[in-house]
């Protein structure tokens, strides 16, 4: 699997790229990829995808979207770590992560 979020948000498998859903489900997404291997709080994931407009249903809201994405992604891929969730992604599947890891290597080699 191929996640991208430098640049437009997608994810592919098998060279197709797959349908990411709604609008609020591709911003926790994009949250959970941001911080790829660490657990999201599930109210950092409220403020990702509404700021300071959420509504009282928004935590019912960000699990229903985190279903969605396990649908989507497969299982293990989306775990429920407290305080939220946490998305599991190696360096070799997401872009933020290859580019930290040449961006480091660079550095060591000045």
């Amino acid at each position: 699997m191929e996640f991208a979020v430098l640049g437009s948000l997608h994810v592919s498998t098998g060279g197709r790229t797959l349908d990411l859903g709604w609008p609020k489900q591709r911003a926790v997404l994009a949250a959970l990829l941001l911080s790829a291997n660490r657990p999201v709080a599930v109210s950092e994931l409220v403020d990702a995808v509404w700021g300071e407009r959420a509504p009282a249903s928004a935590a019912a809201g960000v699990q229903k979207y985190v279903s969605g994405l396990r649908s989507l992604l497969g299982a293990g891929r989306l775990l429920t770590r407290r305080p939220g969730y946490c998305l599991v992604a190696g360096e070799d599947e997401l872009d933020l992560l290859r580019f930290d890891a040449l961006a480091a290597a660079g550095r060591t080699a000045m």
